[in-house]
């Protein structure tokens, strides 16, 4: 008997202890406060909200939503401070159809409309200018009608619109234009965030500063205290900063909107000196009433592969721009200019057969002219004769090619094999 009745003894004693505990529980909540809600005895001891003045000894008439009322304040202080961002941010790029085409419609559009468009400064000497917005010349305008001609063929015709720093990005995303051709520098950022397809450099330039000759100073580094003028949100901005902080010389920017020109700036005095590409230094210069009252700086602050851009998404467009540059180069290594291009037809070099469209089918095979590198360099002549045409010793910009002669030369410029 006694192994039968030993578990509902248990189970008699075990309700009798939380019968009296549940009483214990229910006299000391009796025995409480009232105005000591659980939440505030929670919060009085969180250190943070000792600072609010909650913790410690909250008084009888905290506040039992605290932690909600403090939420709601802080979303919306959050949402005021978004609001006054907002004002300062750009508006966003308007994406056209063509945002990211497929293969072939970037040329079946071109071809439709008749026309290829470029968009460009037109404030650049040597590199691109216009003339009452109607005609217009430079190197970068150059390099785009051999992009036209290799799409279009013989009846190839191109029209440039104007852009700024800013504008370039947004006519190329909403359709406006077809090609950036605006010593546009190739940069990580520009390639994998915003979907930018750059083509071949064209130009290796790098960030250099101009200040005038009567100050005396020979190196950036001298300039402590200088007013700097810059773009905001340029490459010439962050090279800047970068620059100085690393030289540890303190100097004041003067950052100005995409529609101001830090040059105009620099001439009415209003800084003392600005950095952009030595290539835009030395064209600028030129333009001013007495260019030897001012002096490019010997540093050579950045990288800037300046490169022709287009949309991701049209291989076949892309590959055409890529191989209309490769043309110029390549015709400079083969001797090939636009005086004696007639010379080599019929050539027993098979290298030069290809180049000529006598062998190989290569135009074809992108859907254009056989003898679309023939087309370029008669129209517009080869790298080096754009070079000295637009950029050289015999302009006012005065250039020397540096990086920018051919492989074989010491330079930067290399095709791969046409064939």
């Amino acid at each position: 008997m006694w192994i039968f009745f030993l578990p509902v003894g248990k189970m008699i004693a075990g309700i009798c202890f939380w019968l009296i505990a549940g009483f214990g529980i229910t006299e000391a909540k009796q025995a409480l406060p009232i105005s000591l809600d659980p939440r505030i005895i929670s919060a009085a001891s969180n250190p943070a909200d000792i600072a609010d003045g909650v913790g410690g000894h909250p008084s009888a008439n905290a506040p039992s939503n605290y932690y909600k009322d403090k939420y709601e304040d802080t979303k919306k202080q959050l949402e005021i401070l978004k609001e006054k961002h907002a004002k300062h941010e750009p508006l966003p790029y308007q994406i056209g159809p063509e945002y990211i085409p497929t293969f072939g419609q970037t040329v079946k559009r071109i071809r439709e409309r008749g026309k290829l468009i470029c968009g460009s400064y037109d404030d650049k000497p040597g590199f691109s200018e216009s003339h009452g917005g109607e005609h217009w010349q430079g190197f970068e305008i150059d390099v785009c009608k051999a992009i036209a001609i290799a799409v279009l063929g013989d009846e190839w015709s191109m029209e440039t619109v104007a852009v700024n720093g800013k504008t370039r990005f947004e006519k190329l995303f909403d359709g406006t234009i077809d090609v950036i051709s605006a010593t546009t520098t190739y940069t990580y950022s520009r390639d994998v965030e915003w979907r930018i397809e750059f083509m071949p450099t064209t130009y290796y330039d790098g960030q250099g500063f101009i200040v005038r000759r009567s100050l005396g100073v020979k190196s950036a580094k001298d300039l402590t205290g200088a007013r700097v003028c810059y773009k905001k949100g340029s490459t010439a901005a962050k090279n800047i900063k970068d620059f100085f902080e690393l030289w540890d010389v303190d100097f004041i920017p003067v950052p100005l909107d995409p529609g101001q020109a830090p040059v105009d700036y620099y001439i009415d005095g209003k800084c003392d000196m600005y950095g952009t590409d030595r290539s835009a230094l030395a064209g600028k210069k030129s333009t001013f009433s007495d260019p030897r009252s001012h002096v490019i700086l010997p540093e050579v602050i950045s990288k800037e592969p300046l490169s022709p851009a287009i949309k991701y998404g049209d291989e076949q467009f892309s590959n055409i721009v890529r191989w209309a540059i490769y043309i110029l180069f390549i015709a400079e290594e083969l001797g090939i200019t636009e005086v004696n291009i007639d010379d080599f037809t019929d050539h027993k070099d098979p290298i030069i057969q290809y180049f000529m469209g006598e062998k190989g089918d290569l135009g074809p095979k992108l859907g254009i002219k056989e003898t679309f590198a023939v087309d370029i360099i008669t129209e517009v002549g080869n790298y080096a004769e754009l070079f000295e045409l637009h950029l050289g010793k015999e302009t006012r910009l005065g250039l020397t090619r540096g990086y920018n002669r051919l492989y074989t030369r010491g330079g930067l410029l290399y095709a791969p094999p046409f064939k």
